[in-house]
């Protein structure tokens, strides 16, 4: 099979690069571009150029030190980009055949790789646009430790202007009614809620609770079915916790 170089280095950067960015789209886990490219650039270089016996064993060392170097507090991103990433090497390998080595595709001579570029174009281009989206979303994503009698729940927590529910000072948060059990040895409150239809009582546990990066303060947990929220946060948190530091 005959394949330029450099076109089979510069396919290979841009398909590392374009998968990292879907992955971590995917997971919620922003990354530096910077980042993504020193790892796109580091993998594809020396793999399109190593043709000695046993230059795999030399790729997946590399991998490994980037991932520890540079990946692994976001080891999910980094898993979902290798599995995208050869999904779109058997697509290509699918329509231009080609061949594989080091890890990596290489392009062959009379493949028409252009189309191919067009769609990672436009692939680039919708992220570009749904990714300051989520960024401007993910400011209101913040993560939550709550401590119960035997254990200590680590949550990603949504903060709603909305939700300025109190009770004798204390804040309510919101959680879905499937981590109800850890809540089972806290102390329970009767809280009134207002809303504009009706007046209700909730059931809420008492606990100590920290935003990461603040104090720790006793705040009012209600457990209820059908808790959604973006980004695949599991607490609704409450305005008056940014108010306490």
């Amino acid at each position: 099979m005959e394949s330029f170089v450099e076109i089979s280095i510069i396919h290979n950067v841009v398909t590392i690069l374009l998968s990292f960015l879907m992955a971590s789209y995917a997971c919620v886990q922003p990354l530096p571009v910077q980042k993504i490219l020193l790892y796109a650039i580091g993998i594809s270089v020396p793999g399109c150029l190593l043709f000695f016996t046993g230059s795999w064993v030399l790729m997946l060392l590399l991998e490994t030190v980037f991932f520890f170097w540079q990946f692994r507090l976001c080891a999910k991103s980094w898993m979902m980009m290798l599995v995208i990433r050869m999904l779109w090497y058997m697509s290509a390998f699918a329509f231009y055949q080609g061949g594989f080595h080091n890890l990596l595709w290489f392009v062959p001579v009379h493949a028409s790789i252009l189309w191919l570029w067009l769609l990672y174009a436009g692939i680039f281009l919708l992220l570009h646009m749904k990714w300051k989206d989520m960024l401007a979303r993910m400011n209101y994503c913040y993560r939550l430790h709550i401590e119960l009698a035997d254990t200590t729940l680590h949550l990603r927590g949504w903060l709603d202007s909305g939700n300025l529910l109190s009770y004798e000072g204390i804040p309510v948060l919101f959680v879905s009614s499937s981590y109800e059990v850890y809540f089972k040895k806290q102390d329970i409150e009767l809280v009134v809620m207002n809303t504009v239809d009706d007046t209700s009582v909730i059931r809420c546990y008492a606990c100590m609770a920290a935003i990461e990066g603040c104090h720790r303060h006793k705040v009012l947990i209600c457990c209820r079915n059908h808790v959604s929220l973006p980004l695949n946060c599991e607490v609704l948190l409450n305005m008056n916790m940014m108010t306490l530091g």
